[in-house]
């Protein structure tokens, strides 16, 4: 389950997550060697690593976001 690191405001039936500039979040990786990252919102879209990069997947909410990995061949090809 993702940890909620984003500020919550209620309104009539809804809860909406807004996240402000400079906000720490936690992104989940999937695939290659981490397991998630801390960045500040805005998070980068691309983080090089070693063996290749994780590019940021941001379809839908930014609760639901995270990183996928792409390796050295991936990106090359």
């Amino acid at each position: 389950m993702m940890q909620r690191l984003v500020s919550s405001r209620r309104l009539v039936g809804a809860t909406l997550f807004i996240v402000e500039t400079g906000e720490r979040m936690l992104l989940w990786c999937e695939g290659g060697p981490s397991l998630g990252r801390a960045v500040h919102f805005p998070p980068p879209l691309e983080i090089g690593v070693e063996g290749g990069m994780y590019v940021l997947v941001d379809d839908g909410p930014p609760e639901q976001w995270r990183y996928q990995f792409m390796s050295e061949t991936d990106v090359a090809g």
